[in-house]
């Protein structure tokens, strides 16, 4: 499969900024790079490190933290917990679990996705 990368906005409870986003369909969580998820949030220091295994077998570093943050995407804003990574390649790793919660999906012959627009749950009057 074709790698897409994107820009995104992310906004977390510090502040919010644009990073370049990776849909892993590989990978079953979604994760952050350490450097960039401490400038936009307060981290939540995991009870015990979560193990990290990565496409070819190989142990990756354990994740000690996540964070709770908004990711946009054409305009929805997709509320998401990030395992924080403090090593990675990649600004931003959207897996496969929050592409099928928000039904994202990546469309590799021309490194684009689609997103549906929310439906209004309710109306208040």
């Amino acid at each position: 499969m074709r790698e897409i990368v994107v820009p995104v906005r992310i906004r977390g409870s510090r502040g919010q900024r644009r990073v370049k986003m990776l849909f892993d369909t590989g990978a079953t969580s979604t994760f952050l790079r350490a450097d960039i998820a401490k400038s936009v949030g307060a981290l939540v220091r995991n009870p015990k490190p979560i193990p990290v295994f990565l496409a070819d077998g190989s142990k990756g570093k354990p994740v000690r933290a996540s964070l709770n943050i908004l990711i946009e995407l054409k305009g929805v804003w997709m509320p998401v917990s990030a395992n924080v990574l403090e090593e990675s390649s990649c600004e931003l790793i959207l897996g496969c679990f929050d592409m099928e919660q928000y039904d994202v999906r990546p469309v590799p012959r021309n490194g684009t996705y689609t997103i549906p627009k929310p439906k209004l749950l309710a109306k208040l009057i």
